[in-house]
């Protein structure tokens, strides 16, 4: 049976109610497998600084971690990132060690609570803030390389700190 069989049937009026059985049935067994592999990326953003944002993605990557997914968390508030903080963690390299290319980005990443795996970002330096495009470029390829570890990403995103919008 292939997937178009049931939709040439409806339209013949041959099947009046489809079930989410029946769709379940008509996805191929390797269009589960590519889904399955499909990282998932959440991000988590404000205009405003203090509303909770870090709170949200923690205890959303503590939930998804009980539900079984293998969670990490890039704290993209680049440069007043506070998810270690937080979690009381105190990551010896940050994501300022990637972009100072001293670091890879999978030699950063560490353990947090219940098995969720975090990226930590730098605080207090101000040209985290103003990454070019290679740079961000470099940040999410190296992102890509890490995608064997989770089945989610939630991205812990930075206020917008100043009012003018360079794009």
């Amino acid at each position: 049976m292939d997937q178009a069989k049931t939709l040439r049937k409806m339209a013949c009026g041959e099947i009046v109610e489809i079930n989410k059985k029946t769709c379940l049935e008509m996805i191929s067994e390797d269009m589960k497998e590519r889904a399955r592999d499909v990282v998932r990326v959440i991000a988590v953003t404000s205009g405003k600084g203090g509303v909770g944002k870090t709170n949200v993605v923690v205890n959303l990557a503590c939930s998804l971690r009980k539900l079984g997914s293998r969670v990490c968390i890039l704290d993209a508030d680049l440069g007043l990132g506070n998810i270690d903080v937080l979690l009381g963690l105190a990551p010896k390299f940050n994501i300022h060690h990637v972009l100072l290319g001293q670091k890879k980005l999978s030699e950063i990443v560490i353990d947090g609570p219940a098995g969720i795996k975090i990226i930590p970002a730098s605080s207090g330096i101000q040209e985290m803030a103003e990454l070019d495009d290679n740079q961000r470029l470099n940040i999410l390829s190296q992102v890509e390389d890490l995608e064997d570890m989770m089945d989610i990403l939630l991205l812990d995103t930075g206020a917008v700190i100043r009012g003018v919008y360079k794009g």
